[in-house]
Order: C-alpha cells, then sequence, then structure tokens
C-alpha cells in the first residue's frame, strides 16, 4: 500500500472511531431519556447529565436560592429527570483517552480495558491523525497500521457490547447495581 493511502487510512480509522463512539453513546442516552424515569430510579452518571444545566447556573451564581434548587433536584427522588440526549456528547474536537473516560463515566461503564489503550488512543490514533490532518509527511508502515486497526475495532466492540449490555441489564437505573465509588 502506497504511504499516502496509509495515512489517509489513519484519518479513516479515527473518523470511524470518533463517529461510532458518539453516535453509540448519543443512541444510548436517548433510549435512557425516553424511559422518563426519576431520580431515585437512574445512576449517577444520568443523574449528573440530567443536572448539567442546573449546575452550570448555579457555578455562576453567588445566589443560594440557585444553590439550593440543585439540591433539591438531587434529593427529590421522585421527580422526573429531563435529559437533553441529542448534547449530550461531545467529543471535544478529538476524542482522546480523557473524552472517552468522561463519555464513560457519564454511561456509568467499565473504563478498565480502555485505560489500558490510552496510549494507543492519544499517541497512534489521535496524535497520528492530526498529524496527518495537519499536513505533516507522517511515516505509517503497513503493519503498524494493521495493528492500529485491529485495536481500534476491538476497542468499537467493546463499547458496543458495553452499551448493549448496559442497556440489556438497564444498568442505567440506580436500583440495578451496587453503588461503586470511584467512577
Amino acid at each position: 500500500m502506497q504511504p499516502i493511502l496509509l495515512r489517509s487510512a489513519v484519518c479513516l480509522l479515527y473518523a470511524h472511531w470518533e463517529g461510532f463512539i458518539r453516535t453509540a453513546a448519543t443512541a444510548y442516552i436517548e433510549l435512557v431519556a425516553r424511559r422518563r424515569l426519576r431520580v431515585g430510579e437512574i445512576s449517577r452518571g444520568f443523574l449528573a447529565l440530567s443536572l448539567r444545566p442546573d449546575l452550570a447556573a448555579a457555578a455562576t451564581s453567588n445566589g443560594i436560592a440557585r444553590h439550593r434548587a440543585v439540591v433539591d433536584a438531587i434529593l427529590d427522588e421522585g421527580r422526573s429527570v429531563s435529559i437533553n440526549w441529542r448534547e449530550a456528547v461531545t467529543t471535544r474536537a478529538n476524542l482522546t483517552y480523557e473524552t472517552l473516560e468522561d463519555i464513560l463515566h457519564l454511561l456509568d461503564l467499565d473504563k478498565s480495558r480502555y485505560a489500558m489503550r490510552r496510549a494507543l488512543i492519544n499517541e497512534k490514533l489521535v496524535h497520528r491523525r492530526n498529524s496527518v490532518a495537519h499536513g505533516e509527511q507522517l511515516a505509517v508502515d503497513r503493519v503498524e497500521y494493521r495493528e492500529l486497526q485491529a485495536s481500534v475495532l476491538e476497542m468499537i466492540e467493546w463499547f458496543r457490547d458495553d452499551i448493549e449490555s448496559s442497556a440489556v441489564s438497564q444498568l442505567y437505573r440506580r436500583a440495578a447495581r451496587p453503588a461503586i465509588h470511584g467512577t
């Protein structure tokens, strides 16, 4: 394969990675949003997502009334949760490991498998994609590309499987799992 095609393939592989993660995560969030769950029924990640607008407003306010409204929203277990799923997932210009980790936290998914691939995501995928996209004459050999492709496709399958499993098991529900601290 010619060097220019390998460099182009890195950009396409990255686009597939970012597009799949964003699309799959958004679809899962839409599924949860359409369940119309209550505060007492929903997992912490989805509750945090539903409270984003309130938290942002409270962060810019010195008024206790705004802060209290957020506390009341958190403690009112019977209150219906509203999630703006269309704008919930952002890849912040690049789907780095840190951005993926944030998405995994949001979806209450385990990050351990992906953490082992932090360097691959940040250096071999995102950095190389950016280098190629900005016109650098980055050398990519065929073997190296095929290894990167296999790893990225495997992570996409992990993500798909994680979301499917969570949806089927209803792990977006608070009662479906014990509280996990530090995730």
